[in-house]
């Protein structure tokens, strides 16, 4: 399965809202921000393994806040 920002993207829409799903550098750098509404620190977990780890394995940073989601995975 290859990797679909719009899939990450609508994924994540339905536990927050202004979600933004960038890739840098060539598409070797992913970085997400949610405004969290509903999300759970398990279901973002769950997000990163279902849909981002098998294409972006190496975590640079997962910001999980009060009120918000800050992370960013390179391949």
């Amino acid at each position: 399965m290859s990797f679909s920002p719009e899939d990450l993207k609508t994924e994540l829409e339905k536990y927050g809202q202004d979600v933004s799903v960038e890739l840098y550098d060539n598409e070797n750098v992913l970085e997400i921000y949610v405004k969290n509404k509903t999300g759970r620190s398990a279901t973002y977990v769950r997000i990163r393994d279902e849909y981002i780890s098998p294409h972006y394995p190496t975590t640079v940073v997962f910001d999980f806040g009060v009120g918000r989601l800050k992370c960013a995975f390179k391949k």
